[in-house]
């Protein structure tokens, strides 16, 4: 990635806001709205969910690199939502309670988006918020979408597969910009190095060396 589209990538989160942290939360005075956003996905364990560690198989190094996949193909997708793709990242596997066969975490996490937008951390108007909702829903279920927003949020998770060691079935990706041989053999690179772009975990307030453990 080169450093001016590094720069735009750390831009504040488009799409989101956060309220003022309450006294006693221990986030930082000097926390933007995008790292304040990251901290509260991140602490909201579900219940019943093992404390993983942060490199985990769906950790935020995995959604990090959703990210960097999704960043990718909005690019390359006209009509595609590249904040709402970003949210997706974040969030979609945020309600897991197992790195294993997880039945209904989309639909988990679905919920999720809709209460952070009710307590007003996503500044996104009723479509967006629904393309979120939808994406998060139904990432799980290996369907294909025409909806260029959707099919980014998919596309940049399946190629995520790579983490272990599992390309992707083209038949399942939904985007042209998928079946891109270069954004196939950068996806595969990432996935299968375990390691985050340094700046974009920057802008998430993550320590990428903390990141680079596997799980």
């Amino acid at each position: 990635m080169g450093e001016a589209r590094r720069r735009r990538a750390a831009a504040a989160l488009p799409g989101a806001s956060a309220p003022s942290p309450a006294s006693g939360t221990g986030q930082e005075a000097s926390a933007t709205p995008r790292t304040a956003l990251v901290r509260r996905v991140l602490s909201a364990w579900p219940r019943g969910a093992s404390r993983r560690a942060l490199g985990g198989l769906h950790g935020p190094a995995h959604r990090l690199r959703v990210w960097h996949n999704a960043m990718l193909l909005t690019a390359a997708t006209p009509g595609a939502d590249a904040e709402v793709a970003e949210l997706f990242a974040l969030i979609h596997d945020s309600r897991r309670v197992s790195d294993g066969d997880d039945p209904e975490h989309g639909t988990r996490a679905a919920i999720f988006a809709v209460q952070l937008a009710a307590e007003g951390w996503l500044r996104l108007d009723i479509s967006r918020l629904e393309l979120l909702r939808a994406a998060c829903e139904q990432h799980e279920m290996g369907d294909i979408t025409a909806d260029p927003t959707i099919g980014c949020c998919w596309d940049a998770d399946r190629l995520e597969l790579s983490r272990l060691g599992v390309r992707p079935n083209p038949a399942l990706l939904s985007t042209n910009a998928a079946l891109n041989e270069g954004v196939l053999a950068l996806a595969w690179e990432r996935g299968m190095s375990w390691t985050a772009e340094p700046g974009l975990a920057a802008a998430w307030g993550l320590d990428p060396k903390a990141l680079a453990r596997r799980w």
